[in-house]
Protein backbone atom coordinates (compact mmCIF):
# COMPACT_ATOMS: atom_id res chain seq x y z
CA UNK A 1 0.00 0.00 0.00
CA UNK A 2 1.60 3.28 -1.05
CA UNK A 3 -1.40 5.59 -1.05
CA UNK A 4 -4.86 5.28 0.40
CA UNK A 5 -7.26 3.92 -2.20
CA UNK A 6 -9.81 6.34 -3.54
CA UNK A 7 -13.40 5.57 -4.51
CA UNK A 8 -12.43 5.75 -8.19
CA UNK A 9 -9.54 3.27 -7.83
CA UNK A 10 -11.41 0.67 -5.90
CA UNK A 11 -14.95 0.28 -4.75
CA UNK A 12 -14.28 -0.09 -1.04
CA UNK A 13 -17.12 -0.61 1.38
CA UNK A 14 -18.02 2.64 3.17
CA UNK A 15 -16.76 1.30 6.51
CA UNK A 16 -13.34 0.65 4.99
CA UNK A 17 -13.19 4.18 3.58
CA UNK A 18 -14.17 5.66 6.95
CA UNK A 19 -11.51 3.55 8.71
CA UNK A 20 -8.77 4.60 6.27
CA UNK A 21 -9.74 8.23 6.80
CA UNK A 22 -9.97 7.87 10.58
CA UNK A 23 -13.54 9.19 10.45
CA UNK A 24 -14.81 8.02 13.84
CA UNK A 25 -18.29 9.51 13.46
CA UNK A 26 -18.77 7.72 10.13
CA UNK A 27 -17.49 4.44 11.60
CA UNK A 28 -19.99 4.69 14.48
CA UNK A 29 -22.84 5.65 12.14
CA UNK A 30 -22.13 2.82 9.69
CA UNK A 31 -21.96 0.23 12.46
CA UNK A 32 -25.22 1.57 13.94
CA UNK A 33 -26.77 1.23 10.48
CA UNK A 34 -25.78 -2.42 10.37
CA UNK A 35 -22.35 -2.55 8.74
CA UNK A 36 -20.39 -5.65 9.76
CA UNK A 37 -17.22 -4.51 11.53
CA UNK A 38 -15.43 -7.67 10.33
CA UNK A 39 -16.69 -7.67 6.73
CA UNK A 40 -13.98 -8.35 4.17
CA UNK A 41 -13.57 -6.37 0.97
CA UNK A 42 -12.64 -7.73 -2.47
CA UNK A 43 -9.03 -8.17 -1.26
CA UNK A 44 -10.08 -10.10 1.83
CA UNK A 45 -9.28 -7.21 4.15
CA UNK A 46 -11.40 -5.90 7.00
CA UNK A 47 -11.67 -2.19 7.80
CA UNK A 48 -9.23 -2.73 10.68
CA UNK A 49 -6.46 -3.55 8.19
CA UNK A 50 -6.59 -0.16 6.47
CA UNK A 51 -6.90 1.75 9.73
CA UNK A 52 -3.82 -0.08 11.03
CA UNK A 53 -1.87 0.46 7.80
CA UNK A 54 -2.63 4.18 7.76
CA UNK A 55 -1.83 4.71 11.44
CA UNK A 56 -5.39 5.68 12.32
CA UNK A 57 -4.91 4.93 16.02
CA UNK A 58 -8.31 6.15 17.20
CA UNK A 59 -10.06 4.25 14.40
CA UNK A 60 -8.14 1.07 15.28
CA UNK A 61 -9.22 1.38 18.92
CA UNK A 62 -12.84 2.13 17.99
CA UNK A 63 -13.04 -0.79 15.56
CA UNK A 64 -11.61 -3.11 18.23
CA UNK A 65 -14.10 -1.74 20.77
CA UNK A 66 -16.90 -2.40 18.28
CA UNK A 67 -15.85 -6.03 17.84
CA UNK A 68 -13.23 -6.03 15.08
CA UNK A 69 -11.11 -9.15 15.28
CA UNK A 70 -7.36 -8.65 15.34
CA UNK A 71 -6.70 -12.24 14.24
CA UNK A 72 -8.23 -12.17 10.75
CA UNK A 73 -5.89 -12.79 7.83
CA UNK A 74 -6.32 -11.44 4.31
CA UNK A 75 -5.74 -13.38 1.08
CA UNK A 76 -1.94 -13.25 1.43
CA UNK A 77 -1.97 -14.07 5.13
CA UNK A 78 -1.36 -10.56 6.43
CA UNK A 79 -3.09 -9.60 9.67
CA UNK A 80 -3.83 -6.06 10.83
CA UNK A 81 -0.61 -6.32 12.85
CA UNK A 82 1.38 -7.12 9.69
CA UNK A 83 -0.06 -3.94 8.12
CA UNK A 84 0.66 -1.85 11.21
CA UNK A 85 4.20 -3.26 11.41
CA UNK A 86 4.94 -2.56 7.75
CA UNK A 87 3.12 0.73 7.21
CA UNK A 88 1.35 1.99 10.33
CA UNK A 89 2.63 3.21 13.65
CA UNK A 90 3.74 1.82 16.99
CA UNK A 91 0.60 3.09 18.75
CA UNK A 92 -1.60 1.00 16.42
CA UNK A 93 0.64 -2.00 16.99
CA UNK A 94 0.30 -1.65 20.77
CA UNK A 95 -3.50 -1.50 20.52
CA UNK A 96 -3.59 -4.58 18.30
CA UNK A 97 -1.23 -6.55 20.53
CA UNK A 98 -3.21 -5.59 23.66
CA UNK A 99 -6.32 -6.79 21.81
CA UNK A 100 -4.88 -10.23 21.19
CA UNK A 101 -3.16 -9.89 17.82
CA UNK A 102 -0.79 -12.81 17.28
CA UNK A 103 2.74 -11.41 17.07
CA UNK A 104 3.90 -14.74 15.64
CA UNK A 105 1.29 -15.02 12.88
CA UNK A 106 2.85 -15.71 9.50
CA UNK A 107 1.71 -14.63 6.07
CA UNK A 108 1.74 -17.03 3.11
CA UNK A 109 5.45 -16.32 2.58
CA UNK A 110 6.15 -17.30 6.20
CA UNK A 111 6.80 -13.73 7.41
CA UNK A 112 5.83 -12.53 10.88
CA UNK A 113 5.00 -8.90 11.69
CA UNK A 114 8.62 -8.57 12.87
CA UNK A 115 9.85 -9.78 9.48
CA UNK A 116 7.75 -7.25 7.58
CA UNK A 117 8.78 -4.44 9.95
CA UNK A 118 12.39 -5.27 9.16
CA UNK A 119 11.64 -5.52 5.44
CA UNK A 120 10.14 -2.01 5.48
CA UNK A 121 12.92 -0.66 7.72
CA UNK A 122 10.54 0.34 10.50
CA UNK A 123 13.09 0.45 13.32
CA UNK A 124 10.65 1.54 16.05
CA UNK A 125 8.29 -1.26 15.03
CA UNK A 126 11.13 -3.77 15.12
CA UNK A 127 12.18 -2.53 18.58
CA UNK A 128 8.65 -2.95 19.96
CA UNK A 129 8.30 -6.47 18.61
CA UNK A 130 11.76 -7.43 19.82
CA UNK A 131 10.91 -6.11 23.28
CA UNK A 132 8.12 -8.68 23.32
CA UNK A 133 10.64 -11.43 22.52
CA UNK A 134 9.11 -12.02 19.10
CA UNK A 135 11.33 -14.25 17.01
CA UNK A 136 11.50 -13.59 13.24
CA UNK A 137 10.43 -16.52 11.09
CA UNK A 138 13.97 -16.82 9.69
CA UNK A 139 15.24 -17.72 13.19
CA UNK A 140 12.81 -20.62 13.75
Amino acid sequence: MTTAPSDTDYHAPPLHMAAWAGDLAAIRRLIQQGADVNAMDAYGEAALFGAAAWGQTDAVQLLIDLGARADYQEQHGYTALHWAASHGNVACMKILIASGADTKATDHAGRTPLDVARLHRKNHHVALLQSLDVVPSSSR
